[in-house]
């Protein structure tokens, strides 16, 4: 297992992709990249060297439409994982593809 060629292949990657930063944005589709791009240009084009309660009152719902852009991005991730799985599940039972209709009771 150690002298393997994968662990090997993995020593000699190091930490690449291993800060919260990395695996964050790899949680994020790439059609919202641009967009927090925008966001975190302003964040700290707003920061400046100084913080003060203007600029705190500022920032503080830039920070929050970064978070909000992320969470989005996890949800929508999170949905086509779960619609992925379903679709492979209505296909090893042999069920056709598309939305389940369910029969009321």
């Amino acid at each position: 297992m150690f002298h393997s060629p994968a662990a090997q292949d993995n020593r000699r990657k190091g930490g690449r992709g291993r800060k919260t930063s990395a695996r964050a944005e790899k949680l994020l589709p790439a059609r919202l990249r641009p967009v927090i791009e925008e966001l975190e240009t302003a964040f700290y084009d707003a920061c400046g060297d100084t913080l003060t309660s203007k600029t705190a009152k500022f920032i503080a719902p830039l920070a929050r439409a970064i978070v909000t852009v992320y969470q989005a991005g996890v949800q929508e991730e999170a949905l086509r994982d779960m619609q992925a799985q379903i679709a492979e599940l209505q296909r090893q039972q042999g069920m056709p593809a598309g939305p389940t209709r369910w029969k009321p009771a």
